[in-house]
């Protein structure tokens, strides 16, 4: 497998993985988790109308959350949980046969 081969297909599986995380709906404890402002800070921002909710305009249920719409704060840890080791065998796994190497 060329350098090139293997660079491509590692961006294009970042790519997926990316997007998955970023369709992942969170509750509003979990968002605030995850972006590093406070629940309370989150809820004053949807009801400016300044971050988008899952939850309809009308309803007064649970505020949900798509982690792609999330402010994120400066200096906030990265959200992703997932280790450099962990995100590399996700990458290569079931391919080292394919490419003669057991």
């Amino acid at each position: 497998m060329s350098g090139a081969t293997l660079c491509r297909t590692f961006l294009e599986d970042l790519s997926c993985l990316r997007a998955a995380s970023e369709n992942r709906v969170l509750s509003l404890t979990e968002a605030a988790a995850s972006c590093g402002y406070s629940a309370a800070h989150l809820a004053r921002l949807v009801k400016q109308g300044k971050l988008r909710t899952l939850r309809s305009p009308q309803s007064r249920g649970r505020l949900s959350f798509r982690q792609g719409d999330l402010p994120r704060k400066p200096g906030a840890p990265h959200p992703s949980h997932a280790g450099v080791h962990e995100l590399a065998s996700r990458l290569l796994r079931g391919r080292e046969g394919r490419y003669g190497r057991s």
